[in-house]
């Protein structure tokens, strides 16, 4: 392969982590690759950490931004001089044959899209080119999953692609911007490829915004809804079903793991939950979704909030949220 690959990092206080990313990146079983750091706002020692890296490695570069993961990552966009680029998160890491996995897939291509590691679950290798009618078909599965299938780790983009279609990181998003950009991706995109090949490990951390909060973080979600109710528009029935159940996950989420995971009485989690979801964007997407094709672990939490059964529907979270301590 003669092509050359740019990894963007966007990087913030993660001095203690970065480590092991950069490493990663440099035990990559292909190697003609450009790594762009972009520090933004920190206040711990990523910038003299980040230096040393640059100075052990030509390959490697650093520079700075604005604070915000989407201004860095738009920096970091700005300074590609590839045909392919790929982000990684600091705090995560690539699997060694990443960016060659990734590679063999990317003819005529505008994004070749790997996956997550998964302790439970086998890959086949096996690669799947979508065109034309089919990208619709991707489109439903991003928007239905789109924790998994709407982010940009593990993602080659063709930074050709990227240009003509002036597509960046909405910055004003507090939340979900990375699933906006990667479905605004697909909706553009003449052709892509999916490998069910393990190309990205992800860290757990237990301080993730998703993980923490409550009732403030559902309603500033509504933005990245909003944007992704406008991306839907004059598409197909199942593509604006499944722009609902985008929404509605985040309400799902956010309940097991913030709203109904704390030291509140249920009857108080209740309020806040009902406080949340009476918020313009959620409660369209109840009022309007189809719930057939939705994974029926969803669709009965899905049907209990269309019921208004707060009890069950807390109680249900509250389990979920103690499975989810109990895994880790």
């Amino acid at each position: 392969m003669n092509e050359e690959v740019t990894v963007i990092i966007p990087a913030y206080n993660a001095a203690k982590v970065i480590g092991d990313a950069v490493a990663s990146i440099q035990k990559q079983t292909f190697s003609n690759w450009h790594l762009i750091i972009v520090e933004n706002g920190s206040i711990d020692d990523t910038t003299s950490v980040c230096e040393s890296f640059c100075q052990e490695d030509s390959r490697i570069s650093l520079v700075h931004s604005s604070k915000g993961v989407s201004n860095a990552r738009n920096f970091g966009l700005g300074q590609v001089k590839t045909q392919w680029f790929t982000f990684l998160d600091a705090d995560d890491q690539l699997l060694p044959e990443a960016l060659e996995s990734l590679l063999k897939n990317a003819s005529g291509q505008d994004l070749v899209i790997g996956q997550y590691t998964k302790a439970t679950e086998a890959f086949s290798g096996k690669s799947k080119v979508y065109q034309a009618e089919q990208i619709q078909d991707y489109l439903v599965e991003a928007l239905s999953d789109a924790t998994k299938k709407a982010v940009v780790g593990g993602t080659l983009f063709n930074a050709q692609f990227i240009k003509d279609n002036h597509l960046r990181f909405d910055s004003d998003l507090a939340h979900a911007e990375d699933s906006v950009f990667m479905l605004t991706c697909l909706k553009n995109a003449r052709a892509f490829t999916v490998v069910d090949t393990p190309v990205y490990q992800y860290t757990y951390s237990a301080d993730s915004a998703t993980r923490s909060a409550g009732s403030k973080l559902i309603m500033e979600f509504t933005g990245a809804i909003e944007q992704v109710y406008k991306l839907c528009q004059g598409e197909s029935a199942k593509v604006i079903n499944a722009s609902y159940l985008f929404a509605l996950t985040q309400f799902l989420i956010i309940s097991v793991n913030g709203l109904f995971n704390n030291s509140a009485t249920l009857k108080e989690q209740v309020e806040q939950a009902k406080e949340a979801l009476n918020q313009p964007v959620y409660v369209q997407a109840l009022a309007e979704i189809d719930l057939r094709p939705v994974p029926r672990s969803k669709r009965m939490m899905l049907q209990l909030l269309k019921q208004k059964n707060w009890l069950l529907y807390g109680l249900a979270c509250r389990g979920k949220a103690w499975l989810n301590q109990r895994k880790g």
